[in-house]
């Protein structure tokens, strides 16, 4: 296995912190790519408001939930208050570049 597919709706984090405990534990992250998702949508909705600093706090989240500093892959649904940069290149939100995605998609 080389990829492991993720989201924080997963089990209300619990999957994202079981692959961080496991990864960490046997010494596998670097061996491993991580992919983690979000939804951006309306406040009150399901997922995240599409402000950027929720969709910011929900990657800070989740990178301390699997027990790393960057994702390899990280899926945002649904908004217009992301901008998708190269791919290798950091995620955006209005511009600003975050440095805590390798891929976004």
């Amino acid at each position: 296995m080389t990829l492991i597919d993720t989201a924080p709706v997963y089990g209300f984090g619990r999957s994202e912190e079981i692959v961080g405990k496991a990864l960490t534990a046997a010494g596998l992250r670097d061996k491993v790519r991580i992919a983690t998702k979000g939804r951006a949508g309306a406040e009150g909705r399901r997922g995240l408001s599409g402000l950027p600093s929720r969709i910011r706090q929900a990657i800070e989240d989740s990178l301390r939930r699997l027990r790393t500093d960057v994702f390899d892959l990280y899926q945002v649904h649904q908004s217009s208050h992301v901008t998708i940069s190269q791919p290798g290149r950091p995620i955006e939100v209005h511009g600003v570049e975050r440095g805590m995605v390798s891929h976004s998609a």
